[in-house]
């Protein structure tokens, strides 16, 4: 079997695995895949297939290696820009921690076609709600974004206490519009 019907099949394999997403992001309101949600699922599949991957940095560019066990000159490359994370607080070798986790798990969401969270997976109607229009509480949460900072992470926990809602993605619009407001007064 090539390398890339062994990929697909681990692709196939991972999919009908039902892993579920642990990680929440608060402030933007959805949830995603953490490593250790699909990798232990993954690592089996692979041995089972004769793949494994291999995860590198060199040239500003991080690399991840789907290899054939059978045949090691058999191999698949993904790979995306280096990119230093910055985690408030951190050292400098936390950051690389950092980088090195988010680009090992965006290469392998990348390589086995995992998908992931985005802002409808934050929607959270009540039945007796109307659902409301996703583009506009996308662009709505990104205009709240682009005006707060790390250090306003304290004045957002309050609005969203405020308006009782666990994360942005629940909001309505108009909650939305009013944080807006908020924190664009605040910047004057």
């Amino acid at each position: 079997m090539s390398i890339y019907k062994k990929l697909a099949e681990a692709r196939v394999k991972l999919q009908e695995s039902k892993i579920t997403k642990s990680g929440l992001n608060k402030f933007a309101g959805f949830k995603y895949y953490e490593l250790a949600d699909f990798l232990p699922t993954l690592n089996k599949i692979n041995f089972e297939l004769g793949i494994c991957t291999k995860f590198e940095i060199k040239d500003n560019n991080a690399f991840l290696t789907v290899f054939d066990t059978e045949k090691q000159d058999d191999s698949i490359i993904f790979n995306v820009p280096y990119v230093q994370s910055k985690i408030k607080g951190s050292t400098e070798i936390q950051e690389l921690g950092g980088s090195i986790t988010y680009l090992r798990r965006y290469l392998l969401l990348i390589a086995f076609e995992i998908t992931d969270g985005d802002v409808v997976d934050a929607q959270n109607p009540k039945d007796n709600e109307k659902v409301e229009d996703t583009k506009n509480k996308e662009k709505a949460i990104k205009m709240i974004f682009s005006l707060i900072k790390e250090e306003d992470d304290d004045a957002l926990t309050a609005q969203l206490e405020y308006y009782k809602r666990k994360d942005l993605g629940e909001c309505t619009e108009e909650e939305l519009k009013k944080i807006y407001k908020y924190f664009k007064d605040m910047k004057k």
